[in-house]
């Protein structure tokens, strides 16, 4: 019979070992300020979907955790790129989402 533990370790170590090189790849082939704008994007789309999830659910605790977690999702977008159009019009997109 096969270990069902040995099989994920062996599966983990393969994907990791494999995933290793092109994540080197990718620190050592991108200009930082393309990493930057990626992580921005990224960022971006995080509190955009925060504001649909919040928007959508009525006030309570769950709200409240996502209030908080949009606050911060802003914080970090406008950390990394401060004239990013939310960062403008932050009381916009809270009131949007219902905080």
């Amino acid at each position: 019979m096969i270990d069902p533990i040995a099989l994920i370790k062996g599966f983990a170590g393969g994907s990791a070992a494999a995933a290793t090189p092109l994540v080197v790849m990718y620190y050592w082939a991108t200009p930082i300020t393309e990493y930057h704008r990626h992580v921005a994007e990224n960022e971006r789309g995080f509190v955009l979907d925060v504001v649909g999830k919040a928007a959508a659910v009525e006030p309570g605790p769950y709200k409240d955790t996502l209030c908080r977690t949009l606050e911060e999702a802003i914080g970090r977008l406008c950390s990394a790129q401060p004239d990013d159009s939310i960062c403008m019009d932050r009381e916009a997109f809270r009131d949007q989402a219902g905080c």
